[in-house]
This record gives C-alpha cells, structure tokens and sequence, in this order.
C-alpha cells in the first residue's frame, strides 16, 4: 500500500501534501495495525519504507535514499552493514543497517540509491512509527543529508520464500507542517524550492534555479530568472516562466491553466501535459537560429491517457480529455506524442519550417508540411511514456523501419506510422532501417547497426554507435561523424576510405559506405582516403590527413595540424586552423592555407595557392600557378611555368622560378627573386629587395617595379625594365640592355653590363652607368651621374640646382640642363653639354668637347686635343681652361676667361670683353668682338682680335716669338720677350715689342699708332703692305716726337706712328722693311 507517490512515476499525490520538504515536518507519525500468518516452512518480512529525493518531483532520477523500517524481522539480517548505530522511540530501540549504492530495477531502467535498514528485532503488528524523529536521527549521524524531499510511504511485505498472509487493518498519518507556508511564497537569488500546498497561492522564485508548486488551488506561479521548474497541481493556476536565457519546464497540472511562455536567446522552454482540461498558452518564441530544432520551445503530451492531435499551422492540440489553445504563441516546434494514435500536423514558419514530432508507440500519422520536419524514435526506447492506466513505463523494444519514399514505417513498439513531408528521421539506440524519398533528406541513426539509405535529393546522415550502411543514392549527400560525438559523446578520430567503402567511425565500429560525396570528421585525428569520384572531407579539430584519389576532389582541414594531399582532378584543399602541410598533385588545384603557418606545394598543373593568415610556404610547381600569400611572413616559390605570385601584408620571400612569372609584394618588406623568363614583379608598399637570379644575359627581358618604399632591385640578366617608385631605392641593371627608373625620392641607379638606360626621376639620385653604352638621366633633384666603361650619354631635362656627372670611361655625351651642373668626361674623346645654370665642366683625358651652353660656366679641357665652347649668346662671362693638349676653346656672349695650358691650342674670344691666356707652347689667341684682353705666355704664340668695331683690345705676346695682330679698335699690343711680329689694325694702337727683334706691321689706314720703346738696333717697321712707299722717306716723313721719339706720318693721309726710345738722328733706313 503506497501513501504519496512512486518516485519514479508523475502521478497525482494519494496525500495532498506530498512531496514534503523535510525542513518543513514539525510532526510526522505514521500509525498502523496490521495481522500475519506464518506458515512454519515459509520466511518473509513486514516493513514500512519511504523515500528521500533531491527535489519535489519526486523522480526516480533524484532519488537518494531509501529508508526500510522492518516490523518483523526475517531469518537474515538486512542488507548491507550494521552501523552500530541505534535509535529510540515509542517501538522500542532500533539497530541501523546500511547499504550505500543500492540498485533497484524499474523496467528496463536501473537506479541506484543508498538503503537504509532500521530493524528492531521484534514482532511489531500495531503502534505509532514516529519518522520525522527518525529522520532526525539519521541527520545528525550524517546518514542522510540536509534539503532532502519525502516522496512518499509504502508498507507491505516481502516473502523469502514459502507464503504466508499479511493483513492491514488501519493506516494512518499524524502530519504537521511549518507554519507560514501558505498563500504568498518569494523566493531570493539562490535556488528556492517553493510549495503552495492548499489554497490560492502567488508564488514567485526571483533568482536561481527555483522549484515551484502550487498544488491545489488556483495558483499565480513566476519563475523569475534561472532554470525553474513550475508545476500548477490541480485547480485553474496561471504560470510564466520568465524572459531569461534558461530552460525552463512547466507543467499545469489538471484544470483550466493560463501559460505564459517567453522570447529567449537561443533557449526554449518544455511545457508538459501530464493533466486535464483546457489550457491556453501566450507569449513569444526564442530568437530564431539556424538550427530551429533545438531552438524553439517545446511540447510534451506523454502521461496522456488517449491519443492526441496536435496542429502546429493552426497552434491547437486535443483529445477526450485535454484542449491546448496556443494560437496566440506558434512558438512550438519540437513535440512529444501520447503511448496512442496521435497526429501530428506541421507548419511552423517561426523557426525556418524546423519541427521534430516523437510519435512514441500507437499508429501516428506524421504531415510535416513545408520546411524541414524530422520524427524521432530515440526518446521511444530511451525515456519511452508512462502507462497511467497500467502504472507501467512503456519502452520501445526493436529499431525503427520507415520508407519515406512509401510514406510508411514501423516504430520501435511495432507500430504502423504515415509520412508525408517529413524530411529527416532519427533513430533508436537498436538498429533502424531508412529510406529516403525525393525531397532531401537528414537520418540519424544513433546506436545499434543501421541502415540508411538516401534516395533521391542531397541526404545527410549520421550513423551513430554501431556498424552502419550508409547509402546516398543520388544528389550531393553527407555524412556528419562530428555530430556524432556532439550528440552522443566519447569517441575518437575516424578513418575513412572511400576506394573500399569502409569507415572506422568515432567509437571505432565499422561503417560501410556507398554513393557519400561529402564527410565531416570529428575533433580528433582523422585520416581520408577518396576514391575514384569526386568527394569533400571535413577534419575538424584535431591533426587530420587527406588523401585524395581520382575526380575533383575537396579537403578541408579546419582546425589542427593537417596534411592534405590532393589526387588526379582539380581538387581544392583547405588546411584551416593550424600549421597545415598541403600537397597538390595533377590537375587544376585550389590550395588554401587559411589560419596558422602552412607549408603548400602545388605540384603540376595551374594551381591556385592562398596562403591566408600566418607565416606559410607556398610553392607552384609546374603550371601557369597563382599563389596569394595572405597575412603574415611567407615563403612564395613559383616554380616551372607562368605563374602570378601575390604577396599582401607581412615580410613576404617570393621566388618566381622559371617562366614568365608576375609577382607582387603588396605590403610589407619583401624579397623577391625572378628567375628564368621574362619575369614582372611589383614590390609593393614597404622596402623590399627584388632579384633576378638569372645571371647568363639571355634569361629575359623583366619587369621590375619596387613602387612606396626603400627598395632594393637587382636585374642581372636579360633587357630588363626597373622602377623604383617612391623611397630611396637602390637599383641595379646588371648583364643585358637594361632601363632604370629611380621614381620620387634619393636613389642609386647601377646599370652594370649592357646599353643601359638610367632616368634618375624626382629626388636626388645617383647613376651609375657602368659597361656599356649607357644613357642616364637624372630627372628632378640634384643627381650624381657616373657613366662607366662605354660611350656613354647623359641626359638631364629638370631645372633645379644642379647635378654632378662623370662620364668615365668610353666616348659619351653629357647634356645638362637647368641648375649649376658639374660635368666630368673622363677617359675617352667625349661630349659635355651645360645647359642653363653656372656650370662646371671638366674634359679630363682625351679629345673632348665641352659646351657651357648658357650661365656663368668654367670649362677644363683637361688632357687630350679638346674643344671647349661657351656656347651661350647672353651677356654671362665664362671660364675656360683648356689645360694639356691642342686645345679649342671657343668664347661666346659675355667676358669670359679663357686658359690655353699645355700644348698648341686655339683660343677664340667669342662676343664680350674676353680674357684669354695662351698658356704654354704655340698658341692662337683670336679676340673677336668685345674689349679683350689677350695673354700668349710661353711659346711662339699666334694673337689675333678679329673684332672690326671699335673695341679696345689687350694683346699681349709674353715669352716666345709671338705674332700679335688686332683688326678694328684701339688696341694695346705687347710683344714681350722674343722676336714678335705685331700688328695693330686699324684704330690708333699702342704696340710695345720688348727684347727680342720685334717687327711692327702696319697696313693701309693704320690710324694712329704708338710704339713704346722701339729699339732701333733690333726692332723693325714694316711698311710693304703700305700704298705709296717704296723705300725710305718715299711717302712718309719722320720728325721729333718729344725728346727721345720720333713721328712718323704717311703722306696724304692721317695715319701716323708715334715711335718712342728713338731719335731722328738714330732712326734710319735699316729700320724698316719695304
């Protein structure tokens, strides 16, 4: 006989006031009389137990302890071991025997609790059982512990063996209650155990994880925050559970309940009907996700009595004896059938069509409707339903066979069920048969060996425990192992080869596949094999391999260390998370590096590489390849063939290999290396380095670009194209006609061997040609330019503040422009050109040409037989110095200064007031126009002012034998040391021969000249080119000019000498020349 209910079983309570928490017993006694026979070959016992549970529910689950008193002991002593503890009341004393871990068998389900025995040793047949001193006593001995709940009371007997009669004439209980339990309860923070007991209660459990029961009366129960349990009892209660992210479960009991369910995070709530009546529930749904499975809130009809109909397109549930009205809150989505026929109708758009239904047993019929809907046979033979009528728990006992494609199945009691669009099936733990129909469809078979085959769509499944064959059939279909483990836990890597059709799943069964396309793995280390189709792996966590065969393949490594190893076909391989090793093979493959530092080979074939975040390696191989190096520090190798490597944040090494190659190192400081063919590389932002390891001249014609940043570029062989870009970058041409560029900023240009072109672009740049016939120009800035070995030409069209060049060796051409230039010509018969600015010209060895061109410019012929020209037509004076060799040096507009140095120059004067020095050896002066001032210095010099206006010229012969001649203007004439022949010209001259026999010439309309200290012993006039003189004193007169000079004037003209250091006496016919 059972006072209260079992615990494993949710019935109505026999006693209202069960469960009672032990806290609240102020007097709990149990009086009984009972009878017995005995027969003398028969053994039984006589007891009165209860049981002691965690929580209100009263749940076999939560059961701790059960307590047996013995009213009449048997042969043997009880169960387990005596404590030595013992207990007094109104029986007599008591010995305490204890059994910790009991096990108590119910169905098919074992539960374990601790057993305690109290025996007094003595045949009690009436009396009072006093339990709440009891239980008082077994908590202070600590043999039970504090917040437990009495579930209920059971007396009876137990035969041994034999038989025997056992009579209950009265049973009774003498119970009192805590005061202060009724009507308003408030929970706190903590987790509150709240019961309303009788009455109108309002019951609110604020914070924690709250249990609440109103019993009987018409309660208002709150869950408030945390995971609450609200139970209404009998009566018409209103309950909410609350708006907070947890799991709630409610259940309303018997009567007309109002059901308050609410919006959450991703959590649903359980409403169970285990009562009658009418009940209506409003509110909203959680937040839609993509599984709506697992996110919507949930309906339970399992302790019902008779079938069920359940709508959710129209939010209504019935049968005989139970309406659920929840059109106000469609929030429904996963529903649990009654042990009847029960019907089941989807059409639940909240949760993206998502619906579960678990027909447990009885002939269900399943219409899904739209969307995806799945029918579970799991909870049939896990939890199974409670059998009211019989008290039994009824569970499924073989697995499920359903053909969807029939639309009929059997479950696991041997029921007959109906499909119609019911996408995905989930199975028992015993082995289930599925068939797929033409819609795609989802199975998971769970423990046991299943079979599952696909049908027509693009199917999914999950074999679960046990060796499974799994069929696709046609479409796309999947595999999910990881799922496996998510659901049913334990596990380990799988092992999976599709050339056999074999699986190692994730708790080491074997499954066999047929027609999979597609497998995800576990979060272990798994290992692939594909066959001759094309597949797609998924490794999960953990350090996975893959190795593809024939067909386009897919491998995904996700997270972990994976190795990957493409087959025959364009596979595209993925390593994930972790430091993944990826090989391609044949075929047209798309490698991913993705998170972590990979190592990626391509192998043959155009292969597509991306690096992704982490310091990877990535390397083509043979084919027109594109590898993307992504985030981080990466190694790039080309390898054979046309490839296109790209480079992206982080220090990159790229190395384009053979062929036709483009790289780009976008950003970061990078380092790329060309190799055979004709190679293009961009550097990107940052200071990168660029070479070109082709050496031999013949390897191809590249393209480099070294674009923001301080790069370094080498090009070595082949005619190759450089730039430099922004930042200071230093750039080498190497073997081959190359073309530089130095962009913005202060770079250095090296053209090394070959015809090269330089342009040194904005900034301050230095070239150097180097061999070959090279041209260098230095674009904006003050630039340094050196030409090297080979005829070499420089070039400089910017007008800034001038640049320096050096031709050096070979026969080159210098043209400046604007800004004060230095040009240096070096070895070779060279070409300088000054431009605008005050330049500095420098000839150096050989025969050179130097132009100053316009500005104040100084020119040095330096050694060889060199031509210098001013070169310019403004009024700026120049400086030329022609230094050794047979100089020509040709003034232009503006006084300029020009030097004759060593050897048989030829100075002219150009337009201006000219200073020329002849320097040493035999020389040529030629003044031109301008006041000039002409110096021979050593050697017999040639001194000539051609000027025919009026200038006034200084012609000065100094050491040699010297011929001094001016043309217009009144000029000053010295012959200095030497025999020196002067002419003045026309204009009224002043000539002064000094030692030596000088010979003054003078021609028709002289004008009227001077001669300074003519020395009638040695110097002579020359008249022969005179009309009119045939000898002495024929056609001119001498007189006294002053003291010591004499005058000499032509006959009918005005042209005169004024000859001084002689007298008339002493001058004679043996001073001229006629």
């Amino acid at each position: 006989m059972s006072i209260g209910q079992k615990p494993w079983v949710n019935l109505p309570t026999t006693f209202d006031h069960f469960p009672v928490e032990g806290a609240n017993i102020v007097n709990l006694d149990l009086k009984f009389d009972v009878d017995w026979t005995q027969p003398a070959d028969s053994d039984f016992f006589v007891f009165v137990s209860f049981w002691l549970t965690d929580s209100p529910d009263g749940g076999i689950e939560s059961a701790q302890d059960e307590i047996m008193v013995w009213l009449k002991p048997k042969g043997a002593n009880p169960a387990g071991t005596n404590t030595a503890l013992t207990g007094t009341d109104g029986l007599g004393t008591y010995q305490i025997w204890l059994k910790e871990d009991h096990e108590d068998v119910s169905g098919s389900q074992t539960h374990t609790w601790d057993f305690l025995s109290p025996t007094y040793n003595a045949n009690l047949k009436q009396g009072t059982l006093d339990i709440d001193a009891m239980l008082q006593n077994f908590l202070a001995n600590d043999l039970i512990a504090e917040g437990l709940w009495l579930s209920h009371i059971k007396i009876g007997a137990e035969i041994t063996h034999g038989d025997g009669t056992l009579t209950i004439n009265d049973v009774s209980l003498d119970y009192q209650e805590a005061t202060g339990l009724g009507g308003n309860h408030t929970g706190d923070a903590t987790n509150n155990s709240l019961n309303g007991r009788h009455g109108d209660d309002t019951i609110n459990g604020r914070g924690g994880d709250d249990t609440l029961l109103g019993m009987s009366g018409n309660d208002s129960i709150q869950g408030g925050t945390g995971a609450d349990d609200l139970k209404g009892g009998s009566g018409n209660d209103t309950l909410d559970a609350g708006t907070d992210a947890q799991f709630d479960r409610i259940n309303p009991g018997d009567g007309d309940d109002l059901i308050q369910v609410s919006g959450k995070d991703g959590v649903g709530d359980l409403v169970f009907f285990a009562g009658e009546g009418n009940k209506t529930i409003t509110g909203t749904g959680p937040v839609p996700g993509t599984d709506g499975i697992v996110q919507g809130h949930k309906m339970a009809f399992t302790d019902q009595r008779t079938g069920i109909d359940i709508d959710l397109s129209k939010g209504l549930a019935s049968s005989t004896v139970l309406n659920v009205d929840f059109t106000a809150a469609k929030v429904f989505n996963v529903i649990g059938g009654s042990g009847f026929d029960d019907s089941f109708t989807g059409g639940n758009t909240t949760f993206n069509h998502w619906e579960q239904f678990t027909g447990y047993s009885g002939n269900d019929t399943f219409a899904g409707g739209t969307g995806k809907d799945a029918v579970s046979y799991a909870e049939e033979v896990a939890t199974g339903w409670w059998d009211v009528a019989h008290n039994t728990l009824r569970l499924g006992t073989q697995g499920a066979v359903v053909n969807l494609l029939l639309g009929t199945g059997t479950d696991s009691y041997g029921d007959t069920d109906t499909f119609s669009s019911i996408e995905a099936l989930i199975g028992t733990s015993l082995g289930d048969n599925f068939t797929g129909g033409t819609e795609d469809n989802y199975f998971v078979g769970n423990d046991g060996d299943d079979t599952l085959n696909g049908g027509h769509g693009a199917d999914g499944f999950l074999g679960g425990r046990g060796n499974d064959s799994i069929s696709g059939g046609a479409g796309i279909d999947t595999i999910h192992y990881a799922s496996e483990i998510k659901k049913l836990g334990e596990g380990m890597g799988i092992t999976v080869n599709l050339d056999t059709g074999l699986v190692k799943d994730t708790f080491g069964d074997t499954d066999t596949l047929n027609s999979i396309e597609r497998i995800f793995g576990t979060n272990f280390v798994d290992n692939f094999i594909g066959s001759a189709t094309g597949e797609s792996f998924w490794g999960k966590q953990g350090a996975d391999s893959f190795e593809m065969r024939d067909g386009d393949d897919r491998a995904f490594g996700e997270e972990g260390n994976d190795t990957l190893r493409g087959g025959n076909g364009a596979d595209q391989l993925s390593g994930g998370i972790g430091n993944d090793k990826v090989f391609g093979d044949s075929g047209n493959d798309q490698i991913n590096g993705d998170d972590g530092n990979d190592s990626l080979i391509g192998a043959t074939g155009d292969d597509r590489i991306f690096g992704g975040l982490g310091n990877d390696t990535s390397a083509g191989g043979a084919g027109a390849d594109t590898l993307f190096a992504g985030d981080g520090d990466d190694i790039l190798y080309g390898g054979i063939g046309n490839d296109l490597l790209l480079g992206e944040v982080g220090n990159d090494k790229i190395f384009l290999g053979d062929g036709n190659d483009k790289g780009y190192g976008n950003a970061g400081n990078d380092s790329i290396h060309g190799g055979l063919g004709r190679d293009s590389i961009w550097a990107g932002i940052g200071d990168d380095i660029i070479f070109d390891v082709a050496e031999d001249g013949v390897a191809g014609s590249d393209f480099f670009v070294g674009e923001a940043g301080n790069d370094t570029i080498n090009a070595w062989g082949g005619d190759d194209e450089v730039s430099g870009g922004a930042g200071f970058d230093l750039l080498r041409g190497g073997i081959g006609n190359d073309t530089l560029y130095g962009g913005d900023d202060n770079d250095l240009l090296n053209g090394n061997v070959g015809n090269d072109l330089l342009r040194g672009d904005a900034g301050a740049d230095t070239l150097f040609g180097n061999q070959g016939a090279d041209t260098l120009n230095g674009g904006d800035g003050f630039d340094v330019m050196y030409g090297g070995l080979g005829d070499d030409s420089f070039f400089d069209t910017a007008q800034d503040i001038g640049d320096r060049f050096f031709a050096e060796d070979g026969a080159d051409t210098v043209r400046a422009y604007g800004g004060n230039d230095t040009l240096h010509g070096g070895k070779g018969n060279d070409e300088l050109y000054g431009g605008i600015g005050n330049d500095l010209i420098f000839g150096n060895q050989d025969a050179d040409r130097l132009i100053g061109n316009e500005g104040a410019d100084t020119l040095f012929g330096g050694i060889g037989n060199d031509e210098l020209i001013d070169g310019s037509t403004e009024n700026v004076g120049d400086r030329l110095v022609a230094d050794a060799g047979d100089d020509t040096v040709r003034g232009g507009g503006g006084a300029d200064t020009i030097f004759g140095g060593t050897g048989l120059d030829l100075l002219f004067g150009g337009t201006g007031d000219d200073r020329i020095l002849g320097n040493q050896d035999a020389d040529r002066l030629i003044g031109n126009e301008g006041a000039d001032t002409l110096f021979g210095g050593l050697g017999n010099d040639k001194i000539f002012d051609v000027d025919e206006a009026s200038g006034h010229d200084l012609l000065r012969g100094e050491a040699g034998n010297d011929t001094i001649a001016a043309l217009g203007g009144n000029d000053t004439l010295y012959g200095d040391d030497g025999a020196n022949v002067l002419s003045g010209g026309d204009g009224d001259d002043v000539m002064k021969g000094d030692a030596g026999v000088d010979v003054f010439i003078f021609e028709n309309g002289f004008g009227q000249d001077t001669i300074a200290a003519f020395e009638g012993d040695s110097d002579l006039i020359d008249f022969s080119a005179l009309d009119g003189v045939t000898g002495y004193l024929q056609g001119f007169t001498v007189s006294s000019w002053g003291p010591t000079g004499v005058r000499i004037e032509l006959n009918d003209t005005n042209d005169a000498i004024f000859a001084g250091g002689v007298t008339v006496v002493e001058i004679s016919a043996d001073d001229f020349i006629f």
